[in-house]
């Protein structure tokens, strides 16, 4: 299945999504910045040549404080559906099942899913909170002896909550796949139940398969890295710190035991949704891998959430960097550019004064002055991109 695909879906089986509604204050509270490479461990544009200082953050996991992690600029609220992968707030202060030492927020506290059932098209796709990132990019680094630069941190992080976000997607490709067999909505109604019915114990086995599909994801891709034994140990820790569902993660590591888990966990949610299947033994779904197969381009809808007018932003000249598509509409009419008419996919064309045209991106992201100087010299415009800034 492919991106594309969503469209003929959609209009073939309308009663399968729900429109979901974002939070009031999101385009006026958020940068949204696209991550290019969240499959790998490139550093990225909103970090690079920055220095990131963690400062006095590092008594927070001494055991001097109450919380281990403590995620700033929460974005759980006014999120009106439940669904898998939707963001948290943290409350929790005690460690799961009596463990000593205060316990860890789950990933869902620092990134999130928006399910295309619910987000398509615009804003489906995998979110990571920027000062969550570094929260926990922090922790890691404290945990793995500051043996790791936060760099480094801040790029395993990244990782291992994509790969746990996209492990959400992944369960919503499977519904997918049993809707267009059976002509039914599944992902709104019984996945959505049985997510909401779990959630909060060690019978979620789908944030225990996200959280081991994390951990399967940065252990290949460190396996050439030096001090790879001690950064799986640190985000080992973390996930057995988390809460109960999510604590489980490390048991199915193993190519064997995710394999066993995932299928019991695709017979589980098959018996829910199609009643009058017959019901097999799980190992049945071996037989059937690709059951579980993403969308093929996942990895382009993944981006960062900074909070506008942070003092995280203003560390990182966001506002200078990037720019909305709102900012730059308003800023190339005030330059003598016009629209002229839509283009491919989530483009517009736009013509400069001389007659020069070029394809601007209008899409749930921000855009790069990087990207931008290029877009003024296809429009034909000689205005330096400072002085254009400041339209």
């Amino acid at each position: 299945m492919a991106v594309d695909d969503i469209d003929t879906f959609r209009s073939e089986l309308p009663e399968a999504f729900k429109p979901g509604a974002l939070p009031s204050d999101w385009d006026r509270e958020w940068h949204v910045i696209e991550i290019a490479d969240p499959d790998g461990l490139s550093e990225d544009d909103l970090w690079r040549d920055q220095q990131i200082d963690v400062g006095d953050l590092w008594e927070r996991w001494s055991g001097i404080s109450e919380d281990a992690i403590a995620p700033t600029d929460p974005i759980g609220t006014e999120w009106p559906d439940t669904f898998p992968g939707r963001p948290r707030i943290w409350k929790g202060r005690r460690q799961p099942h009596g463990g000593s030492g205060p316990a860890c927020p789950p990933p869902e506290c620092f990134a999130f899913y928006l399910p295309f059932h619910f987000y398509y098209p615009d804003w489906w796709g995998v979110y990571l909170i920027a000062e969550g990132v570094l929260e926990l990019a922090s922790y890691i680094a404290w945990s793995a002896n500051r043996q790791i630069s936060m760099h480094e941190a801040v790029r395993v992080v990244r990782l291992f909550l994509y790969a746990h976000e996209s492990f959400h997607h992944l369960t919503e490709a499977f519904a997918t796949r049993l809707e267009v067999t059976h002509r039914s909505p599944f992902f709104t109604t019984t996945f959505a139940q049985q997510y909401a019915k779990s959630y909060g114990t060690n019978a979620c086995q789908e944030e225990a398969l996200a959280n081991a599909h994390a951990l399967r994801t940065v252990k290949r891709a460190l396996r050439k890295h030096p001090q790879s034994k001690l950064v799986q140990s640190a985000l080992a820790s973390y996930v057995e710190a988390s809460p109960p569902g999510y604590s489980l993660g490390t048991r199915y590591i193993k190519e064997s035991a995710f394999v066993e888990e995932r299928c019991r966990f695709a017979e589980l949610n098959q018996n829910l949704a199609i009643t009058g299947a017959a019901k097999k033994d799980s190992s049945i779904w071996r037989v059937f891998p690709q059951a579980f197969g993403g969308i093929s381009r996942i990895n382009s809808r993944v981006n960062y959430l900074v909070r506008r007018n942070s003092s995280l932003a203003r560390r990182l000249s966001v506002d200078a960097r990037y720019l909305t598509y709102r900012d730059l509409e308003r800023k190339l009419k005030a330059a003598q550019c016009a629209f002229i008419r839509s283009g491919k996919g989530s483009h517009q064309i736009w013509q400069g004064p001389t007659g020069a045209r070029a394809p601007i991106p209008n899409h749930r992201g921000d855009i790069h002055r990087g990207l931008l100087s290029g877009i003024l010299k296809q429009l034909g415009l000689s205005i330096p991109l400072e002085a254009f800034l400041q339209l």
